[in-house]
This record gives structure tokens, C-alpha cells and sequence, in this order.
């Protein structure tokens, strides 16, 4: 007869020989709740199995032979009493019985056992193991490459174009014949009501800060020596008054005027809303008469005559180009300048001349600028009765 069983048949005489790493023991007793007494396992000295790395009991076989709850499962071992053998664990399943057979581990074989993939849930979760499966692995994998790749792509730039048509909006001649002109007062009825609509910036990120705006009469005859006008927009009073000027001085026939928050807010606020408006003119002398043959209003965003100021600003931080069209009405020429957040300290990105935005000194390129939290376009003129005007802008943002 062989000393030995077989090779590969456990027998608790094996399990003995593992004193230290493994004890076995037969149940006897269930004193309480979580706790069962292993006669053969007492006197192994107070705080064996439960102080400082505690071990674990494994059920290795339900006494009732039918595998039941809880053989197979592993539960840390919170006291141990040496007089008795008595154990206290961890909740399992079901309570252990008097007969089942208990392997009590070192927490080091323990985790050898869970890296080899015996089913000691308790002790995976307290030691981190991960338990997904392959597919559930390779699956986690796969979300994580994408979360990566997505946030790689958001964090690429992007690209705006923005189509700003600012167009001059003009009356036309608004006197068919010839009006003569007798009161000396201004009257309660305009002598001429022109509807208008100035375009206003489809994207909140271009704000205008200043409208310009032309007028211009042709005297036929007349025996007055001053030609009054006054120009309103919508209502006939102070805040709305946009001209009060005197035609007949050469000076001031054709005359263009600035208009924004600082100068009439009220009037400002309608021209630059994108709705349509009227323009109310009156007419009046200082004595006898006067007579008119034609009669010119236009508006349109940016400055007047040889006034340097600012017209736009573009929000935006980061890299930006602008190009586009721009003009003067009168016959002069209009210049326009980009500065770094509408600030005049700040050095000038660029300058252009004409009537289309093209940059100077670089080959007639546009070129690309780079704004701290915004552009500022300021305009001038070279002759002071000219209306300097910015007509369209196409933009285009990139975004970090």
C-alpha cells in the first residue's frame, strides 16, 4: 500500500503539512452568529488569525454533500479565540454548520488563490481584483480608446465664417422737382420722411459703436439767407435729432455727422437695431425763400470725414482674419485700422486703404491676426464731407 494517495487527491493530512499557510479543520460547533468552533485548531495562540493580516476561512465542503451555500466562499476572519478554537468572520451566504470542513488561509495564499481564479469574491473585493470578464475588459478597453480619441478631437481647433453684410443704405434723390421752402420755423409735418434699413450684425460677437451718416441738398434759387435743416430719426425731439445744420453754408452742404452712444444714444440705439426707420427732415428759412432741386440722405457703419475713431469690434481671443469692402462716398478715400482691443495703446495689426480690405506692405494679402479678447476697426477719411463706411465683412474665427 502506498503512503501517499495519488497525485492530485487533497487529504487533510496534506493540508496539515501546510501549517502556517493552510489549516484544516471539521466544524463542531456554532456558538453564535458568524462563528464556528474547530476543536483541532485551538491553542494556536491569541491573535493567530485575526491581528494583523487577518486570515480567511474558506468552506471546502457543505456537510450536507450537496454543495451548498457556503462551500466555495471565502470570508476574512475577524477574531479567533485560542482557549476554544472559536472563529468570527464575515457574514457568508449562509451560516456554516456543524460538519462542514473549513480551510483556514494565509492572506498571502489567499491571493495567490484569487489570481488563480478561485471564486474568493470577498477577497477580490477587498484586495482590488478585477473581476470583469474578457469581453467586458476588452469592451472597457475599447470606451476608454474612444474617450480618448473624442477629447483629442475636441480639444483640435475649429473654424467660423461669418458673413457680415453692413451695406450703406442711401435715399436716392427723394425731391422729384423742386420744393420751395417759406416758413421759418420748423413745422409739425417733415418735409420729407425716408424709410431706411441699415443691416445690423448677425452674430453678437460684432458690435457696432458708431453709425455715420450724409446729407445733401441742391439750392436752385431763393432770396433766404440761410437754409435750415433738421434731421430726425423716428420722433421729433432732442434725442432723436441727428443734424441742425444750415444748407446753405458751403461747409455744411454735403455734411456728414458721427453718431453713437456718447452723442445721441436714443437715435443710436434705433439706426444700428436692424429694423427699418424713418428719417425725418424739416426745412425752414430765415426770411423770404428758398428752392430746392434735390434732396440726398445716406447711412451706413463707420466714420465721418477726417474724424479717426472706432467703428466695430470683433469678440473673439485667438487667431482671426477679416476681409471684405469698404469705400467713402464723396470722392475721398477711406483708410482702416485693426488694433488689438480697441485700444489706440496697443500697437496697430493693420492697415488697409481702398475699397477692399487688403493689407499694406505685405504682398496684398489678408493677413491672419491674433486678438487678446478682441479687434477694434477703426476708420478715417481723406476729405471731411465724406461718409467712410465699412459695407461687408467676411470673418473668419478659429477656435482653441
Amino acid at each position: 500500500m502506498d503512503k501517499y494517495p495519488p497525485q492530485g487527491v487533497a487529504t487533510p493530512v496534506d493540508v496539515q503539512r501546510l501549517n502556517g499557510l493552510c489549516y484544516y479543520g471539521l466544524v463542531a460547533a456554532v456558538p453564535g452568529a458568524n462563528q464556528f468552533t474547530i476543536p483541532s485548531l485551538a491553542g494556536q495562540g491569541a491573535g493567530k488569525f485575526a491581528v494583523n493580516g487577518a486570515y480567511y476561512a474558506w468552506v471546502l465542503r457543505d456537510a450536507g454533500g450537496a454543495a451548498a451555500a457556503p462551500q466555495g466562499e471565502i470570508k476574512a476572519i475577524t477574531a479567533y479565540d485560542t482557549s476554544t478554537g472559536k472563529f468570527t468572520t464575515a457574514a457568508f451566504s449562509a451560516a456554516v454548520d456543524i460538519g462542514d470542513e473549513i480551510l483556514v488561509i494565509h492572506p498571502a495564499q489567499a491571493f495567490a488563490l484569487a489570481v488563480s481564479g478561485s471564486p474568493l469574491d470577498d477577497l477580490r473585493a477587498r484586495v482590488g481584483w478585477e473581476t470583469a470578464s474578457l469581453a467586458d475588459k476588452l469592451t472597457a478597453a475599447r470606451a476608454a480608446k474612444l474617450d480618448l480619441i473624442t477629447t483629442s478631437v475636441a480639444k483640435q481647433p475649429t473654424f467660423e465664417h461669418l458673413t457680415i453684410p453692413l451695406t450703406v443704405q442711401y435715399s436716392g434723390d427723394v425731391e422729384p422737382a423742386t420744393k420751395t421752402i417759406v416758413v421759418t420755423t420748423e413745422q409739425a409735418s417733415p418735409d420729407y420722411t425716408i424709410p431706411l434699413t441699415l443691416p445690423a450684425p448677425s452674430d453678437a460677437r460684432v458690435v457696432v459703436n458708431n453709425i455715420v451718416a450724409r446729407i445733401a441738398a441742391t439750392r436752385d434759387s431763393g432770396s433766404s439767407g440761410q437754409l435750415w435743416c433738421r434731421v430726425y430719426v423716428d420722433v421729433q425731439d432732442g434725442a432723436h435729432r441727428i443734424f441742425n445744420i444750415n444748407l446753405m453754408d458751403p461747409s455744411f452742404n454735403p455734411v456728414v455727422g458721427d453718431f453713437n452712444t456718447s452723442s445721441v444714444p436714443a437715435a443710436f440705439a434705433l439706426l444700428k437695431d436692424g429694423a427699418s426707420h424713418n428719417i425725418l427732415v424739416f426745412l425752414f428759412v430765415d426770411s423770404g425763400d428758398c428752392v430746392i432741386s434735390s434732396m440726398e440722405f445716406w447711412e451706413g457703419v463707420g466714420r465721418a470725414g477726417t474724424g479717426f475713431g472706432n467703428c466695430i469690434d470683433i469678440l473673439h481671443t485667438g487667431f482671426i482674419q477679416i476681409s471684405g469692402a469698404m469705400g467713402a462716398i464723396g470722392g475721398g478715400t477711406a483708410e482702416l485700422n485693426v488694433y488689438n482691443d480697441s485700444d489706440l495703446n496697443q500697437s496697430r495689426l493693420w492697415r488697409c486703404t481702398g475699397s477692399v480690405l487688403t493689407a499694406l506692405g505685405i504682398g496684398g494679402a489678408v493677413p491672419l491676426l491674433l486678438a487678446k479678447t478682441a479687434l477694434g476697426i477703426w476708420m478715417v477719411g481723406s476729405q471731411a464731407s465724406d461718409l467712410n463706411y465699412v459695407n461687408t465683412l467676411y470673418i473668419t474665427l478659429r477656435n482653441d
